[in-house]
């Protein structure tokens, strides 16, 4: 989704798209090593519905293989959970 012309880098204002790197900065989080910081997201979903432009979230290990075959743009997960494998 292309951002309106009253948007901001940071969703406010236009439409309702933000960044990867936004996301990040607003749960207090950090982004993975090489991930695309300007990646657009749009929505919620589940790890196994989500697409590049949804924010997923993975709360517990039971889930590792939903998320190592996401394709979710962004995944938030604590850090105890940072070391598995995650989407290709």
């Amino acid at each position: 989704a292309a951002a309106g012309p009253g948007a901001r880098a940071d969703g406010g204002g236009g439409d309702d798209v933000l960044t990867a790197a936004v996301v990040a900065r607003l749960v207090g989080g950090t982004l993975a090593a090489g991930a695309d910081g300007a990646r657009p997201v749009s929505r919620m979903a589940p790890l196994d519905r989500a697409d590049a432009e949804s924010v997923s979230f993975l709360a517990n290990a039971r889930y590792a293989a939903q998320f190592a075959s996401t394709a979710a743009g962004v995944v938030l997960l604590p850090p105890a959970l940072a070391d598995l494998p995650g989407p290709a």
